[in-house]
């Protein structure tokens, strides 16, 4: 449910100027562009009446937000395992023996517990291999660069920072890139005829 519409909304640093956003011409400098990046947060913020909330509580997939229960459909934790009674039931054994943090970067040390659960999931999905990280840092970060080689890549303008940083790591190692508008499938096309595909990888994102 929505929060009462006269509750205060947080505090911004956007120029009231950068707010409007009818007849806005078009930016054309980062500075402009990042401006109005920050403006349509701002509109965001003025409609949207969870966004940024505080989660006060949570009951399995039900959390407590301004004293409203609501249904979560938000959360990051995709399988559901952070509340799994077994699992819960592991942690402080682990804890005892490993900490709360690996520790290490991969590329130095892994603690065997990785090394275990990409075992189990080599069984479980029937390939040959697997690898574990731990952050989709991690992940963008290793795994784009493996894919791009010495391809193209095609990300959208707003793309989460973490694929733009793992698309900059391709990039750095010999693929080229290419930012089309955010969310315009008609961009991306455009893009797509100009650069026709070749022998070398290619990857798109949306998102």
């Amino acid at each position: 449910m929505p929060r009462p519409l006269d509750r205060p909304r947080p505090a911004t640093t956007v120029p009231a100027a950068a707010v409007d956003l009818v007849d806005r011409p078009a930016p054309t400098s980062w500075l402009e562009r990042w401006l109005d990046a920050c403006a349509d947060l701002q509109e965001l913020f003025a409609h949207h009446q969870l966004l940024d909330a505080v989660i006060e509580e949570v009951r399995g997939r039900r959390i407590r937000v301004d004293g409203r229960w609501l249904v979560d459909f938000a959360s990051c934790n995709y399988l559901g395992l952070d509340l799994d009674p077994e699992v819960l039931a592991a942690i402080p054994g682990y804890l005892q023996r490993w900490g709360t943090h690996p520790s290490w970067s991969r590329m130095l040390g892994s603690p065997a517990l990785y090394q275990q659960i990409e075992g189990r999931l080599v069984g479980l999905l029937g390939v040959e291999d697997a690898l574990l990280l731990p952050t989709l840092t991690h992940i963008h970060a290793s795994v784009i660069p493996v894919l791009a080689d010495q391809g193209t890549i095609f990300i959208d303008s707003r793309a989460h920072k973490t694929i733009w940083d793992g698309c900059v790591g391709a990039r750095a190692h010999g693929a080229s890139l290419h930012r089309f508008a955010h969310d315009d499938p008609g961009a991306l096309e455009e893009l797509l005829r100009r650069h026709p595909k070749g022998p070398s990888p290619t990857l798109r994102s949306m998102g």
